[in-house]
């Protein structure tokens, strides 16, 4: 899959796609609601998500790990 990633200097967490795989989950969950009724959801996982960015410069790939996200995979 070829997705988009961007990081919101100004949010306080990630919110996972389905670019992302889950690596571990903290037990955790939390509402989310959107600016449309199709995100709102009172039982979002958190946890560890796992993705590779591949570098348009040099070609290489990099695994990125982040910690603390919200799984919006099966959401948006």
């Amino acid at each position: 899959m070829t997705a988009s990633i961007e990081s919101d200097n100004h949010a306080d967490t990630w919110c996972f796609g389905p670019n992302f795989v889950m690596d571990s989950f903290t037990g955790q969950t939390c509402s989310v609601s959107g600016y449309d009724k199709k995100v709102n959801n009172n039982e979002v996982r958190i946890g560890t998500g796992l993705t590779i960015w591949t570098d348009p410069t040099s070609g290489k790939l990099h695994l990125l790990q982040v910690n603390q996200g919200l799984d919006m995979r099966d959401i948006i």
